[in-house]
């Protein structure tokens, strides 16, 4: 569950003068735009207020996507159909997070959970974003007799 990279930047990055940002949806670094990708044309925020309930026209502080940053890019990644101007397909779309149970990230309190929450919380139809362990996918594989050889292999080697 990556963040925004853009808090990151260092001083010495050749880009930090135009590209970094203070984790807030603000107008920084006398950039015109409140984030620094869309002032390097990445459209995100184009499409974000479509899907949730963060509003592109305000400051936020922090901003919402600076921790859930990529799993609301792979939301968008399944919403936005590259046609030759870019459009929210609303009808269709959806993300599914497949993560191991015994990862502290995903349990609740832990960062991936949290983003999870975040943006499930925020989206205007919370069901285009689920999510599904792979101890589940597993176990379902189990009641079919002939996948034994995989869920053996996937227990061998992962311990699931």
């Amino acid at each position: 569950m990556g963040c925004c990279s853009r808090p990151n930047l260092k001083t010495d990055d050749p880009q930090y003068l135009t590209n970094f940002c203070d984790g807030t949806y603000t107008f920084q670094m006398n950039r015109a735009e409140r984030c620094a990708l869309t002032s390097k044309g990445i459209r995100y925020w184009e499409f974000v207020p479509q899907l949730t309930s963060w509003p592109a026209d305000l400051n936020q502080s922090p901003c919402p996507l600076h921790r859930t940053y990529q799993i609301l890019r792979s939301l968008l990644a399944a919403c936005v159909r590259p046609t030759p101007e870019p459009t929210l397909d609303l009808a269709n779309g959806h993300a599914v997070l497949v993560f191991d149970e015994r990862n502290p990230t995903f349990q609740p309190g832990g960062k991936g959970h949290s983003a999870f929450v975040a943006t499930r919380g925020n989206l205007k139809d919370p069901t285009r974003l689920r999510e599904c362990s792979w101890q589940q996918i597993v176990t379902a594989m189990r009641k079919n007799g002939r996948l034994n050889w995989l869920t053996e292999s996937l227990h061998l080697k992962y311990g699931l």
